[in-house]
């Protein structure tokens, strides 16, 4: 059955891509995309149901099984437990994966969506995002971005992720204009990442960094010249904006607290409050390691533990233990975790037989996420969890079905 893009198809993928490159500056717009984009999806789908619905290889298959199941882990522990937080997150995340799975039934069928689409949303995303954090920085006499202003925590990750992506166009992009807009929109994005002050986030950052450079001086030792270049201006930010002293802080929070176990917690310490939640939620898994406990917040799961002061008491607010392992085990049981690792290995299989950019671009997306996943919860948070849906789901839709015909070579 051959399939024919119209009008409509096209929206719907031009709709999905601009709503990526301006997620955060312009969310209101990004939203009305996306929902725009998806009641687009569902009547291309009616229409052509039979052609979107053929050909689906085993990799797609678990993709979209992977995602629409995902959300049952929030359902499965209110059912459990009947928590009102579990509740809600599962019809929030069962919407969202839902709007992912109609987006790629459609993605894979376009010949629109190619390679350079891709790269330049996410590019956009970079560039808009982090003068939007460099930009909030200077606005604060140049302070940590703090709870309240829209670029901390999650955003910061999806910053690190468009960072991250916009290095690797920068490294293989072999038209010469093409890499120095990459280049640039790599350093207003690192600026924006510092600008944010997230722990987590700069860690992903350099972690990225070094993985990316490692991998492609491995293959390609003529781009020594082109790491330089990105490097010299995260070295200037970085002096400028200083983020490196969180990060002495931080090992030596770690330190100390390691050393000391039974030392007093400062109220301020996050360091030290996640050691203690990490210790706290690896008892939990130990009494309960098959069905969890539920997710409420750690006051009503360790009151004990409050009271003997073996959890600080700002850590009495929290709903999640900021690793999202841990987190999906302790208040989902196996099942829980068993979908998270679900949502990282189904993408890795969809691109054993795919192209360099698709493997390049999944492969650091996942990367950045995995390591920030170590330190907060990403996949609990409805922004990044979005991000992720969309994101994987284009990249592995691209150079797929009628569009792998036209689309552009990318280098390896």
């Amino acid at each position: 059955m051959v399939y024919q893009e119209g009008i409509t198809d096209r929206f719907v993928v031009y709709s999905a891509l601009a709503a990526v490159a301006v997620y955060l500056v312009i969310n209101p717009l990004a939203n009305s995309l996306l929902i725009l984009s998806a009641l687009a999806a569902i009547y291309v789908l009616s229409r052509n149901f039979k052609v979107l619905l053929c050909d689906l290889s085993g990799a797609e298959l678990a993709w979209i099984f992977t995602v629409l199941l995902y959300p049952m882990s929030f359902f499965y522990a209110y059912l459990m437990y009947g928590s009102k937080i579990d509740a809600e997150t599962f019809v929030e995340f069962y919407r969202l994966s839902f709007l992912a799975v109609i987006l790629f039934l459609v993605f894979r069928k376009s010949e629109v969506l190619t390679s350079t689409n891709i790269k330049i949303a996410v590019a956009l995303f970079a560039g808009l995002t982090g003068a939007l954090g460099v930009y909030y920085w200077f606005s604060q006499g140049g302070v940590r971005i703090t709870v309240g202003t829209p670029l901390i925590n999650m955003y910061a990750l999806l910053m690190t992720v468009a960072t991250g992506l916009v290095m690797l166009f920068a490294l293989s992009e072999y038209r010469h204009n093409y890499r120095w807009c990459y280049i640039f929109c790599f350093c207003v994005a690192g600026g924006g990442v510092f600008a944010s002050g997230s722990k987590s986030a700069i860690l992903a950052l350099i972690g990225v960094f070094l993985a990316l450079s490692a991998s492609t001086v491995f293959r390609n030792r003529h781009c020594v010249k082109t790491l330089l270049i990105l490097l010299s201006p995260l070295i200037l930010i970085g002096f400028i904006m200083n983020p490196f002293s969180r990060l002495e802080t931080l090992i030596s929070n770690v330190e100390t607290y390691a050393d000391q176990p039974g030392i007093a917690v400062s109220e301020d310490s996050s360091t030290q409050q996640r050691i203690q939640m990490y210790r706290a939620a690896i008892s939990a898994i130990q009494a309960e390691p098959l069905f969890g406990i539920g997710t409420w917040r750690l006051g009503e799961i360790f009151p004990e533990l409050l009271e003997q002061g073996g959890l600080s008491a700002a850590t009495k607010r929290y709903v999640h233990v900021h690793n999202e392992l841990l987190q999906a085990w302790m208040t989902r049981g196996l099942p829980g975790l068993i979908l998270l690792l679900m949502l990282f290995l189904a993408p890795l299989w969809g691109i054993q037989h795919r192209c360099s950019f698709c493997k390049g671009c999944i492969s650091t997306v996942l990367f950045v996420y995995m390591v920030f996943a170590m330190f907060e919860a990403p996949l609990n948070a409805t922004v990044s969890y979005a991000f992720f849906m969309m994101l994987i789901s284009l990249l592995l839709a691209c150079k797929t079905g009628a569009q792998g015909i036209n689309s552009e070579s990318f280098e390896s």
